[in-house]
């Protein structure tokens, strides 16, 4: 796992972890005690869980994958999961929209490291011996991994359906003698799951039971929470400097992006930039919200500076943004799109009340008989409009919109336009900023 360090702790954080892994790897592999290869665990005492050494072990596993699985059913349903969902779909994206994606990160790299010290300490005792090069060749991640991908990743029970299926087909090749065919047999399942089964087992059944594509959690029906009022933005004197950008400077080694940028956007204001292709106006879209760092100036955002801060922390402060090519999280539906952001970015809303504004902003935006569909069964003018959706979705006071009117049609152009200034007419105190 590659972590993308934001900013200077974290960046210390980063290298203590590491070195704190390699030292524990040091002392197991090269201890005087073991003599560097591993540890024998003769005398090592099996607890007596069971009438029997073997049956003691086999409690044990079964009671460790009860465990694993409640982690799993319990991080599925919760913000953490959503977020890991979005990391895997984009990374700089779910960032972008208020995920704090090293964090997360770390933290399921922790829960997994957890889990597989407890296994990998069943296994010693069910072996008498600890080692790690011997045991946990390649061709143990390979199999965990066809495990996943044949069950389903994105639903908590597809390892365990994968798993199943899995050890029951290798055993049924060593029983009838045939266990290089039975790998042989393995590797073609996970080719053939990766092209035909993207989503697994559980995702074929589920998406023909339910007609839906999967979702993190269940989720209201088209209309609960419909009628909700429109979150304003608190009142404040229209006209004041919202964003202030001085001298922003953004290069990408020899090319010279933007060279001290300074503008100000006002409270209720729509500020367009013109310029040719290639003239920056999506670098400092980026710059502003956090994708790229800059590489001089300083940006202030209501009176507080957000020079350096990574960009989750820029969603929380209030600035929400669109791409210029729309960017959604492809495996969620466009409902967990926009219910995503509420739930990460300026509103930090729970998951209910943030499914129920997500309805309201794709009934504001026209979208609301498409909830349950996935971005790419959706026109390129819903998908802008999905974009927009997602930016109002975080409460925000400013929202940036890249070329929100590119690719669109003269009369989606004109839909498009009216609806930029129902949003500011809508929240007075918000901004619209597009290029």
């Amino acid at each position: 796992m590659v972590f993308r360090v934001k900013s200077v702790r974290g960046e210390l954080f980063a290298l203590l972890t590491l070195a704190v892994t390699f030292v524990v790897a040091t002392v197991i592999l090269n201890s005087p005690v073991d003599g560097g290869p591993g540890v024998y665990l003769n005398a090592v005492e099996t607890p007596k869980l069971g009438p029997s050494p073997s049956s003691s072990i086999y409690l044990m596993a079964a009671l460790a994958a009860i465990v694993a699985l409640l982690v799993s059913w319990k991080v599925h349903g919760s913000k953490l999961g959503t977020g890991l969902f979005a990391i895997h779909d984009d990374e700089d994206v779910a960032e972008v929209m208020g995920v704090p994606t090293f964090r997360y990160k770390l933290v399921a790299f922790a829960m997994s490291c957890a889990l597989a010290g407890l296994a990998g300490g069943i296994h010693a005792l069910f072996v008498s011996y600890v080692t790690a090069g011997e045991t946990f060749n390649i061709t143990v991640p390979l199999t965990v991994v066809l495990m996943s991908v044949l069950g389903g990743t994105r639903h908590w029970a597809g390892p365990a359906v994968g798993a199943a299926a899995i050890t029951a087909l290798l055993y049924a090749f060593t029983a009838g003698d045939h266990a290089v065919a039975g790998k042989a047999a393995v590797g073609a399942i996970l080719v053939l799951v990766i092209l035909f089964l993207p989503n697994g087992i559980l995702g074929v059944v589920l998406k023909k039971r339910k007609g839906v594509a999967l979702a993190p959690s269940p989720l209201p029906q088209a209309g609960e929470g419909a009628k909700a009022e429109a979150p304003r933005a608190p009142s404040v004197v229209t006209g004041k400097p919202l964003l202030e950008v001085h001298g922003l400077s953004k290069a990408f080694k020899g090319v010279q992006a933007l060279d001290k940028v300074s503008l100000q956007v006002r409270q209720g204001e729509i500020l367009g930039l013109l310029g040719p292709n290639g003239s920056g106006k999506s670098t400092f879209i980026n710059v502003v919200s956090g994708h790229y760092p800059l590489s001089g100036g300083e940006i202030v955002f209501d009176g507080k500076p957000l020079t350096g801060l990574p960009a989750h922390r820029i969603a929380h402060a209030g600035i929400a943004r669109t791409y210029q090519i729309p960017r959604p999280f492809k495996h969620m539906t466009v409902l967990q799109n926009v219910a995503m952001v509420g739930m990460f970015g300026g509103a930090s809303l729970p998951r209910a009340q943030a499914t129920r504004e997500a309805w309201k902003w794709l009934e504001f935006t026209g979208l609301q008989d498409r909830a349950h569909a996935l971005p790419d069964d959706i026109n390129l003018h819903q998908r802008k409009f999905l974009e927009l959706a997602r930016a109002l979705a975080a409460r925000p006071r400013l929202v940036l919109l890249d070329e929100v009117l590119s690719g669109l049609t003269p009369g989606e152009i004109n839909e498009a336009i009216a609806l930029i200034r129902r949003i500011r007419d809508r929240a007075p105190p918000s901004s619209s900023s597009s290029t």
